[in-house]
């Protein structure tokens, strides 16, 4: 069974993920993280969660944690996907998360393809999920992780978008 941390408890979460969550029989929550303290118990008392942190460093740091929902408000987004995938969980962020300027070196196959973005502010999507239901991008999420599933976008889809953002950037300089 995959270990699901979740950071943010907040009515979306109470109301929808959480919901979604309970139906897919390989998926389980097994801590939750908000700095709304009650927020948090509420969440963990209804759903009966294992474990609470008040900052989502200490979930990311949880052994037992597979895979981190980040269900902030967007602006925490960048920082917490960062964050979780260095200590090398699996992340689920259905919005976007506004990165700063990078370099991004690509390969596929023998080819390396090197992209430098100049100032323009841009979004990635890590997965771009086209479900009408939340409980379906969880399925998803899951299929991706355990190889059953591939991604709705392809390596070749993101060196097109990361050409395409190089080529606007250098034509607004």
């Amino acid at each position: 069974m995959l270990c699901l941390g979740i950071v943010g408890c907040g009515r979306v979460t109470r109301m929808f993920h959480i919901k979604a969550i309970d139906q897919i029989s390989d998926l389980c929550i097994g801590a939750v993280s908000d700095v709304d303290a009650t927020a948090m118990n509420k969440v963990m008392s209804r759903n009966s969660v294992p474990k609470g942190y008040d900052a989502y460093e200490g979930l990311l740091a949880d052994d037992e944690i597979d895979a981190i929902a980040v269900n902030t408000i967007p602006r925490f987004h960048e920082e917490m996907v960062i964050h979780a995938l260095d200590a090398g969980k699996h992340v689920l962020c259905e919005k976007r998360a506004r990165l700063r300027p990078y370099t991004v070196e690509l390969a596929t196959g023998e080819e390396t393809h090197v992209f430098n973005e100049k100032g323009l502010e841009w979004y990635l999507d890590l997965l771009k999920f086209k479900h009408p239901s939340f409980q379906n991008q969880y399925i998803h999420f899951v299929d991706l992780i355990k190889g059953r599933s591939y991604p709705r976008v392809t390596i070749t889809d993101e060196v097109n978008m990361l050409r395409a953002i190089e080529a606007l950037s250098a034509y607004l300089e």
